[in-house]
């Protein structure tokens, strides 16, 4: 009986709010003010911690480079590079992501900035898509999208449109032939410029394919003509005019959605965006359905799709280890389902010619 109040007490529902991103920046630049002595406090604070505390300090100046390439690593002074920062007219918000983008060069995910007072942490960037990369009809690999949850798809602008996009394609994943004037390829493995790169530039498109959506703005602080501007153009023809949402479970002042008609295309506000469940510190009580948030989490429940068509591979180990080089997208694929072969030594040998394959190259490896 004890547990099984536990369990009650631990989901609290809430419900969530979306927003315009300008209503959002808004919101954290006249959240708090600062001076341009704070922000010097902070860039000498920050500069001496790397000094005291940071083990890569030095090593980060001069890295170590593979035989393959002098400049693989990017040599980074990273004091010399926060006391660079400008700070002339600077609001909150800017100066934030001015820190971030200067302390992400070090590639090292282990590196937060715990900024409390700006709540970054609490909103969450929307796009229209989760995105998946598999092989069309002709063995060709291609990015294809699948629309968010519909709930949440109401609160965007131009949303009759998405609406009867994600409707038509609702049972297959959609073909994507461009994203802001960009491959979809080159538009995942940009998204957010430098934040939050990994580095090895092969794991980068990787960890961006699958973290790219219901992000964080304290880990992916884009400007606000970034989050404003969502062009999709379909392989199909058709086209989506649309921007990122941002979406918290803080109601800013009963602010939400004040912005939303700017774009007369732009549907009427909407109270909730949807519902779910909380941490017990979060004390609103709003009886509705509950829903789950992981950092980074699909906004639907992920799925595997097929691989359709004649798959081009250069190596293969029965159905369980596969491997190539598109040169279209410039991307290596590495297929893996099992690690349980029935002959070792084929397999083993297979993992060999993939290696040897991708080394041939420096393109980005998906797995």
């Amino acid at each position: 009986m004890l547990i099984f109040i536990l369990n009650i007490l631990s989901i609290v529902i809430c419900q969530d709010y979306s927003y315009s991103p300008s209503d959002i920046i808004d919101y954290i630049n006249e959240k708090i003010e600062y001076s341009e002595e704070d922000y010097k406090s902070f860039i000498e604070y920050l500069s001496n911690s790397f000094s005291d505390v940071y083990a890569f300090n030095d090593i980060s100046k001069n890295p170590p480079q593979p035989d393959f390439i002098s400049n693989y690593h990017e040599k980074v002074d990273i004091q010399k590079e926060l006391n660079e920062v400008d700070l002339n007219e600077i609001t909150p918000y800017e100066f934030y992501r001015k820190i971030w983008k200067t302390l992400s060069k070090l590639k090292d995910q282990h590196i937060q900035i715990n900024w409390k007072s700006l709540n970054l942490d609490k909103f969450f960037i929307l796009g229209l898509f989760d995105f998946t990369m598999k092989e069309d009809e002709d063995g060709n690999i291609k990015i294809f999208g699948e629309c968010i949850d519909n709930e949440q798809l109401e609160n965007f602008n131009n949303a009759e449109q998405i609406s009867e996009i994600c409707e038509k394609y609702s049972d297959n994943p959609i073909p994507i032939k461009s994203i802001n004037d960009m491959d979809p390829f080159e538009y995942i493995n940009n998204f957010g410029g430098n934040f939050l790169s990994t580095k090895n530039i092969h794991g980068t498109f990787t960890f961006k394919l699958k973290y790219h959506n219901n992000v964080p703005l304290s880990d992916y602080p884009l400007s606000l003509e970034e989050l404003q501007n969502y062009q999709v153009e379909l392989e199909s023809g058709e086209s989506l005019n649309t921007r990122y949402l941002i979406i918290s479970d803080i109601d800013i002042d009963n602010r939400r959605l004040r912005n939303l008609d700017e774009n007369k295309n732009m549907t009427s506000p909407k109270k909730k965006i949807f519902k779910g469940k909380s941490k017990l510190l979060n004390t609103k009580k709003t009886k509705t359905k509950t829903r789950t948030r992981t950092r980074g989490a699909s906004t639907k429940k992920n799925k595997l799709l097929p691989m359709n068509g004649n798959p081009k591979w250069n190596y293969e180990y029965e159905d369980i280890l596969k491997c190539s080089t598109d040169e279209t997208n410039e991307v290596n694929i590495y297929y893996i389902t099992s690690f349980k072969p029935s002959n070792n030594k084929e397999f083993n040998e297979t993992i060999e010619n993939c290696y040897t394959l991708f080394d041939n190259n420096l393109y980005s490896i998906m797995i």
